[in-house]
């Protein structure tokens, strides 16, 4: 119930800071508001997720599973900038709908890509814990 309240509190949290981006997307209706209000979404999700599901800082594995969620993120959001700016440099209206429709694919794949890494790094934490125990254990029989 406490993890469901912080996902809430967390999904709140996201749609308040997209205001900014909407209302100069409303005014300015650019390229560049769209990439900012869909980097802007990609980001927050991708660090609430993170925050949300992953057990934190003291699982040995943690930084791993961060810098390999957060390096493609990067590399995705620098491959958004370079297609927005290739359709500003191109004079090429991009419908609005078609640049969200993209973000959300992003997102799921990356989303998705980001739960695999930390299944993964989850299930080495375990099994190198399992192995200290074992390992603790024989230890402390030798010695009785």
């Amino acid at each position: 119930m406490k993890q469901q309240t912080k996902i809430r509190a967390m999904q709140g949290l996201l749609w308040l800071g997209t205001i900014p981006f909407v209302i100069w997307k409303v005014y300015l209706d650019n390229l560049w508001a769209n990439f900012a209000v869909a980097g802007y979404v990609l980001t927050a999700y991708n660090v609430g997720a993170s925050a949300a599901t992953y057990p934190g800082p003291g699982n040995r594995w943690y930084w791993k599973a961060a810098v390999s969620g957060f390096l493609p993120h990067g590399v995705l959001l620098f491959a958004f900038a370079v297609g927005t700016l290739a359709l500003i440099t191109a004079k090429i209206k991009s419908p609005t709908l078609a640049y969200f429709g993209l973000a959300t694919m992003i997102l799921a794949v990356e989303s998705q890509a980001q739960m695999r890494f930390i299944e993964v790094f989850i299930a080495r934490d375990e099994s190198h814990k399992r192995r200290h125990k074992v390992h603790h254990d024989r230890t402390e029989e030798a010695k009785d």
